[in-house]
C-alpha cells in the first residue's frame, strides 16, 4: 500500500535529503496478493523480470547456470511497458525485477512501489560509478542497482575542420567560435544541428554546468531547470548560436536529419556513448571521416555531462528480496555478464568492471581506427553528480520539447523555454501531493 502524500513529506523532511522513502515491507515481506516470486520445499528460488535490453536472455541463462537454486524467468517487453509497471504493481501482477529508464524510476519510489533493497547492495557501491550509483540511491538508501550509463562525447567530421583549417574545440568558447568559422567558410556547413524534439541535446549541456531538474532542502522539492546560476550561460550559448544562424534546425532521427548528416550539413553531434553506432547504421558512406573528442566544458578539461540509462529494482511484490538484489547486482557488475550486455546487448556499463572489456575497447574502422569508447570512458570518471532524480521527470522532458518548438518557431528564447519547462514540472509535482516551490 502507498504512504499518503503528506507521509511522504515527512519522511522527506526526516531524512534531511532529496527523496528519502524508506519502505515499512522491504525486506522480504512481498504483497499480501502474492508476487510471481516461489520457493519449493528444497529451498528454490524462482524470480520473475522483464527488460528490454537486446540479448539479455543470454546473460540470464548464463545466472540461471551457475546459480540452479536461484532461477530467473525473463520476459522480454517494449521499454513503453515500463509505462505499466505501477499499475501492475498495485494489481499484483508485476514481475519481481524490472528494468526501468532512469528519468521513471523515481516515481516508483515516491509512490513506494519498490523495495529497499540497501542492506544488499550497499557494499557495492564502489563497483559503479558515482553517478549512476546516485540514481538509484534517495536518502542514503538504494532502491535499484545501475544498469547501464549514458557518458557523453563530440563525435565531429575531421575532414571539414581539416578542410576549414579549424582546431578541435576543447571550450564552449572555441565551440561557438568554430562555428562561425565553419559557417563562414561554407554556409552550407553547420556546427550542429537544434532538434526540439531531442530536447536531451539541450538538457545535457545544463547537466554539464551543474544543473538539473530538481533539488531538494530536505523539506521539499526544488525544481531547479531555470536555475540562473547554473542554466544561464548554456541558454545564453544555444541563444548565441541560434540567433546566428549558426544551428540546422531540424527534428532528430527524421529522414531529413540523416539526409543534412550524410550531406555533410551537421559537423558535429554531442550525443551520449550508445549514438555511435547508429551514425554508423545512418551514414555508412562517411566511414572514416568521423572522429570522437571530449565534450567541450568551460575548463577544457570537463566535467562531462551523463544522460544516463536504465536501472533493475526490485518490486513490492518480491518475495525474496535477497536473492533478487544478488541476481540484479551479478547482472550489472559481473565481468562475464556485462561481456553480455556489452558485445550483444549494446549497453555502455555503468560499473567500473566493464571498462577494463576488450568488448568495450574495440578500434572502429567507422571512426578511422579510433577506440571511441576511450573518449566515453574517461567522461565516464569525471562526470558532474550534482543533479538529483524526482517526481514527474517524464512530464518535464515531454513539456521541454513543446517549449523548444517554440524556440525554434520565434516564438520564446531558451531562456524562456526553461522558465515555462519549470512552472509545468512543479504543477505535475504539486498534482502528486509533494511540496515543491
Amino acid at each position: 500500500m502507498r504512504f499518503a502524500a503528506h507521509r511522504i513529506t515527512r519522511v522527506l523532511a526526516a531524512s534531511g535529503v532529496v527523496a528519502a522513502l524508506v519502505m515499512t515491507s522491504a525486506c522480504g515481506t512481498g504483497s499480501s496478493t502474492g508476487g510471481s516470486s516461489t520457493s519449493d520445499s528444497g529451498g528454490k528460488v524462482e524470480l520473475t523480470f522483464s527488460g528490454w535490453v537486446p540479448n539479455i536472455e543470454k546473460a540470464v541463462d548464463l545466472w540461471n547456470q551457475k546459480n540452479p537454486n536461484i532461477q530467473v524467468k525473463f520476459t522480454r517487453v517494449a521499454s513503453d511497458a515500463q509505462l505499466n509497471f505501477g499499475t501492475q504493481i498495485d494489481a499484483g501482477s508485476a514481475p519481481d525485477i524490472i528494468q526501468m529508464d532512469q528519468y521513471k524510476f523515481p516515481n516508483l519510489v515516491i509512490d513506494q512501489q519498490v523495495q529497499d533493497i540497501s542492506q544488499y547492495v550497499k557494499d557495492t557501491k564502489s563497483d559503479f560509478i558515482d553517478s549512476a550509483w546516485n540514481v538509484v540511491t534517495y536518502g542514503g538508501n538504494q532502491y535499484a542497482v545501475p544498469q547501464d550509463s549514458g557518458p557523453v562525447a563530440m563525435m565531429y567530421r575531421k575532414d571539414l575542420f581539416e578542410q576549414y583549417g579549424i582546431e578541435v574545440p576543447k571550450t564552449w568558447d572555441e565551440y561557438v567560435a568554430a562555428a562561425k568559422k565553419l559557417h563562414e567558410a561554407n554556409p552550407d556547413v553547420y556546427i550542429a544541428q537544434f532538434s526540439p524534439n531531442e530536447e536531451e541535446m539541450f538538457v545535457q549541456d545544463i547537466y554539464q554546468a551543474g544543473g538539473s531538474y530538481l533539488d531538494s532542502d530536505g523539506e521539499k522539492w526544488k525544481v531547479t531547470i531555470n536555475d540562473k546560476k547554473t542554466t544561464a550561460k548554456v541558454a545564453e550559448r544555444w541563444q548565441e548560436l541560434f540567433d546566428g544562424g549558426l544551428l540546422k534546425t531540424e527534428q532528430m532521427w527524421t529522414p531529413e536529419y540523416w539526409s543534412d548528416v550524410n550531406a555533410g550539413k551537421i559537423a558535429t553531434i554531442i550525443r551520449a556513448s550508445w549514438f555511435p553506432v547508429l551514425l554508423q547504421e545512418n551514414a555508412p558512406d562517411l566511414s572514416g571521416k568521423w572522429a570522437v573528442a571530449p565534450t567541450p566544458s568551460d575548463s577544457g578539461d570537463g566535467p562531462y555531462a551523463n544522460t544516463g540509462g536504465s536501472v533493475d529494482a526490485v518490486t513490492t511484490l518480491c518475495k525474496h528480496p535477497a536473492e533478487a538484489a544478488k541476481f540484479i547486482t551479478w547482472l550489472n557488475s559481473d565481468p562475464e555478464s556485462l561481456k553480455i550486455l556489452i558485445s550483444e546487448g549494446g549497453l555502455f556499463p555503468a560499473a567500473k568492471a566493464g571498462y577494463d572489456l576488450d568488448e568495450l575497447n574495440q578500434a572502429s574502422d567507422y571512426f578511422g581506427g579510433q577506440k571511441v569508447n576511450d573518449v566515453y570512458i574517461a567522461a565516464a570518471k569525471n562526470v558532474i553528480s550534482k543533479g538529483k532524480m524526482g517526481p514527474e521527470l517524464a512530464t518535464a522532458s515531454t513539456s521541454m520539447r513543446d517549449e523548444l518548438t517554440k524556440v525554434s518557431n520565434g516564438e520564446q528564447t531558451f531562456a524562456q523555454a526553461l522558465d515555462n519547462d519549470a512552472a509545468i514540472l512543479k504543477k505535475a509535482i504539486k498534482s502528486k501531493g509533494l511540496e515543491v516551490e
